[in-house]
């Protein structure tokens, strides 16, 4: 119909050649009385939209604000009063959240409209005397800066911590499952995590998240203790405990479950049944040579194409080319401790028994194929390409894909084993 106006909300089904509302199928009442919006037209002349329709689109953009916020309740940037007229920009969990309920608000719209006219004004004095880059609120009180959310998140925080103490404090017993990890700043983060049973409900909650500098059996038994304690909630009354094979969790003698034990009455340790299972396969790979041999490869080359941006490039452009730039995938790393970082550097390159298509393994020879013989490269990286591509060739799994065979490599015919 020689018509190009954007229309974001079209969709378009190509079996039955029906055009549908996008937002409508998404959002529309069930029960209420469906427009062609739903069921689809193929009549494309103008079509009024109905209440409904329009109800969707509202509902569209509301869940569009809500779902952008993948982010913690504050942001590092876009904090500033002024800004929160620009809807493009990230604000945070809790002024996006201001921002939405200024929408139905007339009494917090007012209020975010007054304070971003005295913090433009603010803004607007400070570049007059030369001070734009002076960071804080001066005297302008708005109850949206930074220490207001820190307040409401403590006092959230706090609330929560309350109820859990109240829900433990009637079940009596209790149980934790207790793991560290390391943070952005190295700092190991010991969580803690209560399981009880309240009124015939079984409750696991996150009771504390606490920073640990020494991760010897005896200092987590100490944190451990310490936060029960501070929530009021008896140690004595932990009746079993679940952590993962760690010694300093595990330890016989030292470890965080003998202390337990030790300070409470037929306390019993669960093992983390995903966790061994986890290690049982780890430590089965181990044993075997051939095991050790092929995991090796696969993380050496990772570490071959991901390190270093040249090659990175013909492995994109090899994968964009036969693949698609959709399909793009690139070769996973291996940790020490969980098997699934072996299943999924190996499931990348070979792909699954049920749709060996999603491999990569042609796609891999390809690439090596190509810096072994490209002048861009230097000789060691040629030789440790040609020396991966041979690695690869040896084993009796590349039998699986001999009906890649006469497939093009580097532009010319190469048969692989």
């Amino acid at each position: 119909m020689n018509d190009s106006v954007p229309r974001n909300w079209l969709t378009y089904n190509k079996e039955n050649e029906c055009l549908y509302c996008s937002y409508c199928l998404a959002f529309e009442c069930p029960k209420s009385d469906s427009s062609s919006f739903v069921h689809g037209f193929s009549d494309y002349r103008q079509r009024k939209g109905t209440k409904a329709k329009k109800y969707c689109h509202e509902d569209y953009r509301h869940h569009k604000d809500v779902r952008k916020q993948a982010v913690s309740f504050r942001s590092h940037r876009n904090e500033s009063a002024y800004t929160l007229d620009d809807e493009a920009s990230n604000h945070g969990n809790f002024l996006a959240s201001v921002q939405l309920m200024a929408k139905y608000d007339t009494i917090i719209a007012a209020h975010v409209s007054a304070v971003q006219k005295k913090s433009y004004q603010r803004m607007k004095r400070l570049k007059h005397q030369g001070k734009a880059g002076n960071k804080g609120r001066g005297g302008l009180i708005t109850y949206l800066s930074k220490t207001t959310v820190n307040r409401l998140i403590h006092i959230m925080k706090t609330m929560i911590q309350e109820r859990i103490n109240h829900e433990v404090f009637e079940a009596k017993y209790y149980s934790i499952q207790v793991d560290s990890t390391q943070d952005n700043t190295i700092i190991d983060q010991f969580s803690i995590i209560i399981r009880y049973v309240h009124k015939s409900i079984v409750y696991e909650r996150l009771l504390s998240i606490v920073p640990c500098n020494d991760g010897t059996g005896q200092r987590l038994f100490n944190l451990l203790t310490e936060k029960l304690q501070h929530l009021n909630i008896d140690p004595k009354n932990c009746i079993s405990d679940s952590t993962d094979g760690a010694a300093s969790y595990y330890g016989e003698y030292n470890g965080l479950q003998s202390k337990l034990a030790d300070m409470a009455d037929q306390h019993v340790h669960i093992w983390c049944y995903v966790h061994v299972l986890n290690l049982v396969v780890t430590e089965t790979t181990k044993c075997c040579v051939s095991a050790v041999s092929f995991f090796n490869l696969l993380q050496n080359l990772a570490t071959f194409i991901n390190g270093s941006y040249k090659r990175m490039s013909v492995w994109i452009g090899v994968v964009e080319k036969q693949l698609g730039q959709e399909n793009m995938k690139r070769l996973k790393l291996i940790g020490e401790t969980r098997w699934s970082g072996k299943s999924n550097a190996a499931t990348t390159i070979f792909g699954h028994f049920n749709d060996p298509t999603a491999s990569t393994f042609v796609n891999l020879l390809t690439c090596l194929s190509m810096i072994q013989d490209s002048d861009k490269f230097d000789a060691k990286t040629k030789h440790e390409a040609t020396y991966l591509l041979q690695s690869l060739q040896k084993y009796v799994y590349c039998m699986e894909f001999g009906r890649y065979s006469n497939n093009k490599v580097d532009g010319t015919e190469k048969n692989i084993p």
